[in-house]
């Protein structure tokens, strides 16, 4: 999950991906954790996560993946990532700042 815009994920909420394994097997947990910087979690997985965080800064995202990743995210910086990838991550992303990605390979990523 490393992405090329840190602002709007990894330096506000850099704890996103402890949710990863929150269950193992078919049992289901649902998960919710608020921080110090304010990010909220909600968490729900059979296998992989489906959560939700809201912080300071106004990121927000939603997630649900089997294997690896799929999220949104939105934050009042313009930045605005889609990611579905059952082995990597695919994304989308458009910010005021001009920098537009789509990305779709199953073993890294592209920028076109």
């Amino acid at each position: 999950m490393a992405f090329t815009h840190p602002s709007c994920l990894s330096s506000v909420c850099p704890s996103l991906g402890t949710l990863r394994k929150q269950s193992s097997g078919s049992v289901e947990r649902t998960h919710q954790s608020r921080d110090p910087e304010g990010c909220t979690y909600q968490s729900s997985d059979p296998e992989g996560y489906i959560y939700q965080s809201s912080d300071p800064e106004g990121c927000t995202y939603q997630s649900s993946d089997p294997e690896e990743c799929t999220y949104q995210s939105s934050d009042p910086e313009g930045c605005k990532y889609q990611s579905s990838d059952p082995e990597g991550c695919t994304y989308q992303s458009s910010d005021p700042e001009g920098c537009t990605y789509q990305s779709s390979d199953p073993e890294g990523y592209t920028y076109p």
